[in-house]
């Protein structure tokens, strides 16, 4: 009965409308409650004053949070690290992406073996190579250390500890780990490249660095450009491996934004409406780099 129900179902022109969304409801209700809703509400507590355990219900405070955030010392400093990492990451992963990508694009003996380890960092989690790189960095007797001290390179820093060092320290493994992430998309788009172009510079006597220059890079922009997107998404919003790395020390060091609304948010009172006032303030960050990177680098060219 339920079949012939089905068949007939459709039939008449208003039917044939509402069957397509119909199809799409149990997907577009599994959005609303898992993404389209957590939205809503933090947009709701940014305008509130709410302590977990504080507070017995939200009050609602209007742009109050915003005020205080943009007099917040901490948050304020937490944005100048995140930026700091953000461009240091994002620059060496760019850099050494592109190297490793025109290596691996090459042909010698072993190459499905290289390109598999490559990117064997971007296969493991967050964590695991937070813990990693962490019994790396232990002082006098982690790996690093070790390998330094058999060069004879001395006195050397507690890398995780000392404030000239943390952030470098936690932005090396972020460059570790990603770097085989942006190779991935350079690679894909070293192989869409048509080789007419090629053929014609080698015909025409051009050096390696002039195709480079004048081929390989500017048909690669919109690639890179992508790739960029990516990376200066996930850098805003870094957090796993400062948790496990220094937890944000030394001090206020590697306080990223995300780790400091986390603090604030979830670690000692709870405080819900600020942290997502912060968190709203982080997305437009976010977004407006986001928007002046598509108009300036991905725009199709007229």
């Amino acid at each position: 009965m339920e079949l012939e129900h089905l068949r007939s179902f459709g039939k008449t022109s208003k039917q044939r409308k509402l069957l397509p969304f119909l199809f799409v409801l149990p997907a577009i209700l599994i959005i609303l409650s898992l993404a389209i809703f957590p939205l809503g509400y933090s947009v709701y507590m940014s305008f509130n004053k709410y302590s977990f355990l504080l507070s017995p219900a939200p009050v609602f405070i209007g742009l109050r949070n915003f005020i205080e955030i943009f007099s917040d010392n901490v948050f304020l400093y937490s944005l100048k690290v995140t930026a700091f990492f953000t461009v240091l990451s994002v620059l060496a992963e760019t850099g050494l992406g592109f190297e490793l990508a025109l290596l691996l694009n090459r042909e010698f003996k072993g190459l499905s073996i290289v390109r598999t380890l490559a990117i064997v960092p971007m296969m493991i989690s967050s964590v695991a190579a937070g813990y990693l790189w962490r019994f790396m960095y232990w002082p006098r007797y982690g790996l690093l250390d070790t390998l330094l001290s058999l060069l004879g390179i001395g006195p050397l820093p507690v890398w995780l500890s000392d404030p000239e060092t943390a952030l470098l320290s936690v932005i090396l493994v972020d460059i570790w780990q990603w770097t085989p992430f942006t190779s991935l998309i350079y690679l894909a788009g070293l192989n869409a490249i048509p080789r007419e172009p090629y053929e014609a510079a080698e015909i025409d006597g051009a050096s390696t660095w002039q195709t480079f220059r004048y081929i390989t890079l500017p048909l690669m922009t919109g690639v890179i450009g992508v790739a960029v997107l990516f990376r200066i998404t996930d850098c805003i919003r870094y957090f796993d491996q400062v948790y496990v790395l220094t937890r944000g020390g030394p001090g206020y060091e590697t306080y990223t934004t995300s780790f400091y609304i986390y603090r604030i948010g979830l670690v000692g009172n709870f405080e819900i409406g600020y942290s997502s006032a912060m968190s709203w303030v982080v997305n437009f960050i976010s977004l407006a780099v986001c928007i002046i990177l598509i108009r300036t680098v991905l725009r199709p060219s007229r």
